[in-house]
């Protein structure tokens, strides 16, 4: 450590015995205290957390590490979590859909307590049902309708009609 305690004391009691002695005793206690700090600065940030900060992320996120996983593995799978963060509201759900979706589909709606969703059949619709799931409050009702139009289309149905003239032309016979 940079720091010891007889560099903040003045040039005269440096040299003295029982500040010397003082000091000496306490330098280890404030270098552990400063060893603390600083691990708990670094367990603030994920880049940096030691792997007691990471079981605590993991346990705030309900995740489950394999026995093979290394610390950057289980600090990926944290952060992937992070992605998907808890929905608050309605618009975050909005923008959610929208992300994975794509502008063209349409926004979901709310009717009753019944969270009526149109999800493209071409992305990982039954993913995306699952994550839904995961994130949607437990009193909402997930309806998702799969579809392979990202727009409603409607059909016009009709009939065309043909006129047409028919004539007749009559020769006579001539005779000579």
């Amino acid at each position: 450590m940079d720091r010891r305690l007889i560099d903040y004391l003045p040039p005269v009691l440096r040299d003295v015995l029982e500040f010397r002695a003082i000091t000496g005793a306490q330098q280890p206690l404030i270098e552990d205290a400063w060893n603390a700090l600083r691990r708990v600065m670094d367990d603030q940030f994920l880049a940096t957390a030691s792997e007691e900060a990471v079981e605590t992320w993991e346990w705030e996120l309900n995740l489950t590490p394999a026995a093979s996983d290394t610390l950057e593995e289980r600090k990926a799978r944290i952060q992937a979590a992070w992605i998907y963060e808890a929905v608050y509201t309605y618009r975050w759900l909005l923008k959610w859909i929208t992300d994975a979706c794509g502008e063209e589909w349409p926004s979901p709606t709310v009717d009753k307590y019944t969270l009526n969703v149109t999800l493209p059949i071409s992305r990982d619709y039954q993913q995306m049902i699952s994550t839904l799931r995961k994130y949607v409050p437990a009193n909402i009702l997930i309806k998702p309708l799969i579809s392979c139009t990202p727009k409603r289309t409607d059909l016009y149905i009709g009939t065309a009609v043909h006129l047409g003239i028919q004539q007749t032309i009559q020769t006579e016979e001539v005779s000579e």
